[in-house]
């Protein structure tokens, strides 16, 4: 009875079995052997018994595995659904799709892990690391014996074994430490400037903000003329004009006054920046200061799109405007084809860079410049090899070297990249107005027109007096395109090119410049002095980064700069005014 109970469960399945072949032995041949299946049981020692049930004439040997053993486990059923989806066409659609993408892709590898130059550089790499890093790992090794000796003090310790590995330690975690400053590039200020005693003088504007400030020359009772400096894109107040000479602006009886833009040196930022909002600022800072009903503008380099914004927003204030190298729009939309490739030809790849990151994916960009903010001494680097020659022997000197580098720390002084990247978001997005906008054609309207003009938003008054634009003709950093550009689209511009020079040579530290600049914004005036042997000074600077050798060898070059000086000196402000209308 009890054989049969067991017997019964495969019995069963033994008849299922019987009737399906009985249906197919009516359509074919009834006299087919059926395969017999055993049934392997485990047993207690781990081995299989196989039991053999045989039902009208049709024997199956199922296989079970064996409990907490490695048996085999290969049973008739099992391989069968295994076997009909691995021969799926699907599956072997997808594995044959797969076999031959593997093999693609290492067809494609296979050349360049071939290449020679990617074999040697391998070679290279692993010749030069091996040895260290098999001596590190003696080192280590022997040191965690060493180790491992003194604490269990078994025999054969040698206190003067644990000596080096000590020093390998120590010597690792320096160079650890060297590599680490090395990466950052800042190992300190180059000419020992420390800005954190510098204390500013500040306002306070109508909107509770915090504005720094600078001033040098005439005194508010004996100016004649008020000029606010608006500084460059990494400067700061500290700027103004570089260099300039306190006796020339009384003498011409200037008020400079400069000021940090939001955000900048010790200005509070602005939450909601633009072009519009900069030139309400400076009504502030006039208003606050007593510049008086009308200011003069001076802006350099990055301050250019602030004083086109005066020019927009507050022409009423403004006694004349004044620009040196103006940065301007590189995607402005009415550029001529020829103006913008030269444009874009000129800069350098850095600024390019920013300029298309700034355009196409303003949100990365204060995480961009982040290394701006914390590496001044390699950003002066790089600088310097871009410039052109003779910017590049002004950064040599070490007066302009300090004050530059002052300016510089000074304007990321709150340690914000922010800032930057809301100057060069601004720079090359819609800035709210055209440079059409500063001198509008009048155009003929018809009574409808004129009907409508009455319910249009009142127009805002049109600047009448001067502008002057001074530009390097070698000027790497701005190039001459974009003011080429802006004297195109505005004619009464008055345009000076400077031959020759490039973005700093004009500007910074030129005593006989800063004279010619207010000699040809302010005239002539009485009183002032000749340069003190202006010759000697320029044969300083000419030969200051030169060794004694090259000095004589390059006394020619030195004498010809001063030439060329001595000619700007005796040039008229007629002269200067033909030659801009020429242009």
């Amino acid at each position: 009875m009890e054989g049969e109970r067991e017997s019964a469960p495969f019995a069963a399945d033994s008849n299922k079995g019987s009737y399906q072949e009985q249906v197919g032995k009516e359509s074919e041949d009834a006299g087919r052997t059926m395969k017999s299946t055993s049934i392997e049981t485990p047993t207690e020692e781990g081995q299989g018994e196989v039991l053999s049930t045989v039902n009208q004439g049709t024997a199956e040997e199922v296989s079970t595995p064996s409990d907490g053993i490695n048996g085999e486990t290969s049973t008739t059923a099992g391989s069968s659904w295994r076997e009909k989806i691995m021969n799926h066409p699907y599956v072997i659609q997808g594995s044959g799709t797969l076999r031959q993408a593997a093999g693609t892709f290492q067809d494609k590898l296979q050349p360049l892990v071939n290449h020679p130059y990617i074999q040697k550089s391998t070679e290279a790499v692993s010749s030069t690391v091996q040895p260290w890093v098999d001596r590190g790992a003696k080192t280590v090794q022997s040191g965690h014996e060493t180790v491992r000796k003194a604490i269990n003090r078994e025999a054969g310790y040698e206190p003067k074994r644990f000596v080096p590995f000590g020093a390998g330690v120590i010597g690792i975690l320096l160079l650890c430490i060297l590599i680490a400053g090395w990466g950052s590039g800042e190992r300190g200020s180059k000419y020992g400037v420390d800005i954190s005693k510098i204390v500013a003088d500040r306002i306070q504007l109508p909107d509770g903000r915090y504005v720094a400030y600078c001033e040098w020359g005439a005194t508010n009772d004996t100016a004649q003329h008020s000029v606010l400096v608006l500084h460059d894109f990494l400067s700061s107040r500290l700027a103004g004009i570089p260099g300039v000479s306190e006796k020339l602006l009384v003498t011409y009886g200037v008020r400079l006054v400069s000021y940090d833009r939001p955000g900048f040196g010790q200005s509070d930022p602005h939450p909601h920046r633009s072009f519009n909002s900069s030139a309400e600022d400076m009504v502030r800072i006039a208003d606050a200061l007593n510049l008086g009903q009308k200011f003069w503008v001076l802006a350099f380099s990055g301050g250019g799109p602030h004083a086109w914004a005066a020019l927009k927003y507050i022409p009423e204030r403004l006694a004349g405007v004044v620009m040196i190298a103006p940065a301007g729009n590189p995607y402005a939309k009415n550029m001529t084809i020829e103006e913008t490739k030269e444009l874009w030809g000129t800069l350098p790849r850095t600024q390019k860079n920013m300029f298309r990151l700034a355009r196409y994916f303003p949100s990365l960009l204060p995480n961009f410049l982040k290394k701006t903010v914390k590496k001044i001494n390699v950003i002066m680097r790089s600088m310097k090899k871009i410039v052109s020659e003779k910017d590049r022997a002004l950064l040599a000197q070490d007066t302009f070297g300090a004050a530059w580098e002052t300016h510089m720390r000074e304007s990321v002084r709150q340690g914000s990249s922010k800032p930057l990247a809301e100057e060069l978001n601004l720079l090359v997005h819609d800035w709210g107005f055209k440079l059409t906008d500063m001198h509008p054609k009048p155009v003929r309207q018809s009574f409808f027109q004129r009907v409508l003009f009455l319910f249009r938003r009142p127009v805002l008054p049109v600047f009448t007096g001067p502008i002057h634009i001074f530009q390097g003709t070698d000027d790497k950093l701005q190039p001459a395109a974009a003011n080429d550009y802006a004297k195109r689209l505005l004619p009464e511009v008055q345009y000076h090119k400077l031959d020759g020079e490039g973005h700093y040579s004009w500007f910074c530290y030129c005593d006989a410049c800063h004279r010619e600049l207010f000699k040809t914004l302010f005239g002539e005036v009485e009183g002032l002095d000749e340069l003190e042997n202006p010759l000697e000074v320029v044969k300083s600077a000419a030969t200051e980064t030169l060794t004694p050798s090259e000095s004589e060898g390059n006394s020619n070059t030195a004498t010809e700069a001063v030439k060329s000086i001595t000619t700007e000196q005796e040039t008229t402000p007629a002269e200067a005014e033909v030659s801009a209308g020429e242009l």
